[in-house]
């Protein structure tokens, strides 16, 4: 049996950032959290499942921007099929930049 032919992607057309957990970011907290996502043979989501995190603080967020993606229909051999995707969301601080001075020659 020859190996299916996926003829569109199977990544999201549209990827949504979360928003970053509010007492995650006053305990200066980075982190991660990997979210599946069930899609159905038309690219809508039908379900999601954490599957992993660093820190439970980013799984519901993470979970809410998974809902927001968008799939287009996946097809192989020319058929319409069902799939999972697993998502990383990243969480990571930006640090401030530190002020520069310049001197300037006169």
């Amino acid at each position: 049996m020859p190996p299916s032919t996926i003829q569109q992607s199977d990544h999201p057309i549209l990827k949504v950032a979360p928003a970053y957990p509010e007492r995650a970011q006053e305990d200066r907290l980075e982190g991660w959290a990997v979210i599946r996502i069930y899609v159905d043979e038309q690219g809508r989501i039908t379900d999601t499942e954490v599957v992993d995190s660093s820190d439970s603080i980013f799984e519901d967020l993470s979970d809410r921007a998974a809902w927001q993606f968008v799939f287009e229909p996946q097809i192989e051999d020319g058929v319409p099929v069902a799939r999972t995707y697993d998502n990383l969301f990243r969480f990571r601080l930006e640090d401030e930049p530190e002020p520069t001075s310049r001197s300037h020659s006169r």
